[in-house]
């Protein structure tokens, strides 16, 4: 899965924004925390959710513990912009 490119993307401080262009099919902008910047960086190019969390694992503490929860957060911020259409599979 790869990020659209009828999504446009721009970092402001610890926030990125996801803007649909015109031939996107969806209305509106999603903000989202450094979190989200991490899965839409990894997305830019061909990835899977195994990829995003090799990233994550390399940015953050990931561990035994908190690996679901991660994992839980991938998965559902991978299936938001599925539903906007901002992937491409």
């Amino acid at each position: 899965m790869k990020l659209s490119e009828n999504f446009l993307t721009q970092t402001i401080g610890e926030e990125i924004y996801l803007v649909p262009t015109s031939k996107a099919g969806f209305n509106g902008m999603v903000r989202g925390n450094g979190t989200l910047g991490i899965i839409i960086k990894c997305l830019k190019k061909e990835c899977t959710e195994d990829d995003i969390l090799a990233e994550m694992k390399r940015q953050f503490e990931v561990n035994d513990t908190n690996i679901a929860k991660v994992r839980d957060d991938i998965s559902r911020a991978v299936g938001k912009l599925r539903e906007i259409g901002a992937l491409e599979e």
